[in-house]
């Protein structure tokens, strides 16, 4: 139970006998209210941007309160207009307080593919073959790295929790088609000869599977992948005049010797 209002307890509406009772409008409690609230005058008004008023007092509350605010409000402005200076490089302390930046070993891997690794999808052209010699074979297997580029690709992990690596590689590469077609036309090169090359290429390994967190753990399992490969190329065809086909392999080949 709180205290019962003065109009209740049938005492005088001076209220003397409680001067703090916030119950009654003439008590020593509303009469400072009052006298405060006709002592803070507002002086101006807030100025735009800045989140502040500028307040009059006698008692010094209302305007401690706006130093604050102007003060968080300069400090605030200040580091955002310094902030540009200090990410630059002219300051040794520019990037201290950043964390460090690393990359993934397999971002390298996909920009050397994208930029370097550009001719595994390519049809060569090759010189014409020559009447009276053996016809050419297959003789150029897929490399290595060819045969790991082909392969699907190892899953993104993340390091510490999970990664996986390709240990103790095999690759034995196998020669299927070896065949020549007779001589049609393509569009953009002409009358040429298309040679079949198809390898199969049998890669084992051993697949490593890591992981430090939350407890350190290594599975070593053995794997078998076929990767199938095609190493078609086009010679061209000039007809079967032999001094036309020695001119355009010469043409072809600029490092050959001339007499040949």
């Amino acid at each position: 139970m709180g205290l019962w209002p003065c109009e209740l307890i049938f005492l005088p509406k001076s209220c003397h006998f409680f001067p703090d009772n916030r119950h009654c409008p003439s008590s020593r409690y509303h009469r400072i209210a009052d006298e405060s609230r006709r002592r803070a005058i507002p002086t101006a008004q807030p100025m735009e941007g800045l989140g502040f008023s500028r307040v009059r007092s006698r008692r010094g509350k209302r305007g401690r309160e706006t130093k604050m605010k102007r003060a968080r409000s300069l400090a605030v402005w200040t580091l955002m207009s310094l902030a540009p200076f200090g990410l630059t490089g002219c300051f040794p302390w520019s990037l201290a307080f950043l964390p460090v930046l690393t990359n993934q070993p397999w971002v390298t891997e996909r920009m050397e593919e994208k930029f370097t690794k550009t001719s595994d999808h390519k049809t060569p052209i090759l010189p014409p073959i020559r009447q009276g010699f053996a016809p050419p074979t297959c003789e150029d297997p897929p490399d290595e790295a060819q045969v790991l580029r082909a392969l699907p690709r190892i899953t993104r992990g993340v390091p510490f929790f999970y990664e996986e690596f390709r240990d103790d590689v095999q690759i034995v590469t196998e020669r299927l088609v070896d065949k020549i077609d007779p001589p049609r036309f393509f569009p953009l090169i002409g009358p040429a000869q298309l040679h079949h090359c198809h390898w199969k290429c049998t890669v084992y390994y051993n697949e490593i599977i890591e992981s430090g967190y939350p407890f350190p753990m290594k599975v070593k399992n053995p794997r078998i992948q076929v990767v199938y490969i095609d190493k078609d190329h086009l010679h061209m065809y000039v007809g079967e005049d032999p001094e036309t086909q020695r001119s355009v392999t010469r043409d072809l080949t600029p490092n050959t010797i001339p007499n040949q």
